[in-house]
């Protein structure tokens, strides 16, 4: 049977060997169903988009109502009945909602099955008991004949009805036509920013494309949904599990004809309500345009962080390697965009004088809001070298220490480089004497904010007098 097949129909479970039995559960079970009418898919659906989950919001099917109709709507296996909620014409009221899931293992399919008749087949003839299963682990029917272990590939159920979506089940009051919206919210639907920036060290600009990769982990196809997307993590006292972390594949929207979004903020979140529809297969991501292109001013800085240390260490001094990032600073035009820096992944591709461009290294960004400057960490810089040497070390009675240090800053690349300096000392301390270009810097520290020209070196000192 195929897939659209087993959607539009039950499936008898009837002595299955377990491998396909398995592979029944993993892509086709996904509840029972007590009528033979297959789930009703939502139209007109809206996705509204977090971080690790989003809300579904969808016209139901327009049918004739009568006191104590059902209807089953197909689902995410991830939806919380929790958050359900229906909305209805005043004729029509919901008095129930059930939610069935896919069994999404040997064990929740026995736990879903107890008290279902079986049939145990055995020996050579597969001669098969009657009877009623009561245990899953280990597996125990009951029959006429007494308790009987069995196993699952020698087990047949008769009048076990399985189909392969997940459903809420809405029982209805009331007669009349139904109009109405349901909405729930469903783990595995996500999205997350992805900002590629080409950088023109040059110029000291960097030319940003926003993107939304949009993932749908779940078992549910949406077909040309409205897409809504938030920057802020939704608060819920029970969060779902983190993101999946890789995409499972990508097909490529294009950036033209894209419409692009359309910004508000409710206060809260940031949203970006995308004007194109688009098609959500199960299993699938998509990456579409966020919103337009935007230049801003941005240069590499290196920022080398160390810790002094209060006790008499072994002298090192060989060369570390110094981390380089990218400092961005949104433009005015950006600021007019009202647009926050969602958080996501930031791509950086450096363009030489040939107007090629190399990838340099991308990093994990959180939410920054409009207009603010952000940095994109680009890993070590193998030409920016720093020594570190203690030059001189006294102890001064029990809770003070005095101590000296060299550094020297070496740039073997080919162009010049800012390098932030921050030596972090873990005490009440004094600065005695220094170099010009170190001063005393916040959270108890000495700061050297210094630009090396290539191929130069650069040597700094300063002494210490540390309280404990």
């Amino acid at each position: 049977m195929d897939r659209n097949t087993a959607l539009g129909q039950p499936v008898k479970i009837s002595g299955l060997p377990w491998v396909r039995l398995a592979m029944l559960m993993g892509v086709i079970i996904v509840g029972f169903q007590a009528t033979a009418a297959p789930p009703q898919a939502l139209s007109n659906v809206a996705l509204t988009l977090f971080d690790q989950e989003a809300w579904v919001e969808g016209t139901l099917p327009e049918i004739a109502v009568s006191e104590g109709t059902t209807l089953a709507i197909g689902i995410p296996e991830t939806t919380r009945l929790a958050s359900v909620r229906a909305q209805l014409n005043p004729e029509i009221t919901a008095q129930r909602f059930e939610l069935n899931r896919v069994p999404s293992s040997k064990a929740a399919f026995l736990e879903m099955a107890l008290g279902e008749p079986v049939r145990i087949r055995r020996g050579p003839d597969r001669a098969a008991l009657e009877g009623v299963l009561v245990a899953g682990s280990p597996v125990m029917v009951q029959t006429a004949a007494g308790l009987q272990n069995a196993s699952l590939e020698n087990l047949v159920f008769p009048t076990l009805m399985l189909t392969d979506q997940s459903f809420i089940r809405v029982t209805l009051s009331g007669s009349g036509a139904l109009v109405g919206q349901l909405q729930y919210a469903a783990e595995g639907l996500n999205w997350k920013a992805v900002y590629e920036l080409s950088y023109f060290p040059e110029d000291r600009r960097v030319f940003i494309e926003p993107w939304a990769h949009i993932s749908n982990g779940t078992n549910q196809d949406f077909k040309n949904a409205e897409l809504i997307l938030n920057a802020g993590t939704l608060n819920r006292s029970n969060p779902p599990p983190p993101m999946r972390p890789e995409f499972s594949r990508m097909s490529l929207a294009a950036a033209e004809d894209a419409g692009l979004s359309e910004l508000q903020s409710t206060g809260l979140y940031h949203q970006w309500r995308l004007s194109q529809r688009a098609d959500l297969p199960s299993q699938t991501d998509i990456k579409l345009p966020l919103q337009m292109p935007f230049e801003a001013e941005a240069e590499v800085v290196y920022r080398m962080r160390s810790q002094v240390q209060s006790y008499r260490a072994e002298v090192d001094t060989r060369a570390v390697t110094v981390p380089g990032f990218l400092r961005v600073t949104p433009t005015l035009a950006q600021e007019e965009r009202n647009a926050p820096i969602a958080a996501g992944i930031a791509r950086v591709f450096n363009v030489g004088d040939d107007s090629r461009a190399f990838f340099q290294g991308e990093d994990t960004i959180g939410t920054v809001p409009h207009g603010e400057p952000f940095e994109v960490a680009l890993g070590q810089a193998f030409d920016i070298r720093l020594r570190r040497k203690v030059t001189s070390f006294r102890v001064l009675g029990n809770r003070a220490r005095e101590i000296g240090l060299e550094l020297q800053l070496e740039n073997t690349g080919e162009s010049d480089a800012k390098v932030i300096l921050i030596e972090a000392i873990g005490g009440d301390f004094t600065l005695m004497n220094a170099s010009p270009e170190l001063k005393l810097g916040p959270n108890q520290s000495v700061n050297g904010d210094l630009m090396i020209t290539r191929g130069d070196t650069m040597n700094l000192a300063y002494k210490i007098r540390l309280n404990f």
